[in-house]
């Protein structure tokens, strides 16, 4: 998945994840908010071995990583077989 779309009360949203691009369309206009263009998995990467090294906070606690794992595969199990994958996330 490459492309977002939130259709929204008073906007509409729409993001590449590539090109990391956002745009913002409301009644008055189109806006492309400004933002600092960052790689995500490469930041957490860098986050997970500053906190080994020089002892940081995680940014992405173990759980939330687990969590997320769970998601995604229960996301393309629940695309394959056409039917809702419920989750217990504790």
């Amino acid at each position: 998945m490459r492309n977002f779309k939130a259709v929204c009360t008073e906007a509409r949203i729409f993001a590449d994840f590539i090109t990391q691009e956002i745009r913002i369309e409301t009644d008055n206009g189109t806006g492309h908010p400004k933002h600092v263009k960052a790689e995500p998995l490469s930041l957490e990467i860098k986050n997970f071995l500053d906190s080994i090294e020089v002892k940081d906070d995680l940014v992405v606690k173990p759980e939330q990583a687990v969590n997320v794992t769970k998601i995604a595969e229960a996301a393309l199990l629940s695309s394959q077989k056409g039917t809702p994958i419920y989750l217990d996330l504790r």
